[in-house]
């Protein structure tokens, strides 16, 4: 499958929102640090 279309359907489907908190302290623990990387 040509990575053209495997990018596009994976930021044009359908999405589920799972929880919502009444304020911050109600998040889980943070993890490590998380960094993401975009380009070529």
């Amino acid at each position: 499958m040509d990575k053209t279309v495997i990018g596009t359907d994976l930021f044009t489907r359908g999405w589920v929102f799972i929880r919502g908190v009444p304020a911050m302290k109600f998040l889980p623990p943070e993890g490590p640090p998380e960094i993401a990387f975009a380009g070529r």
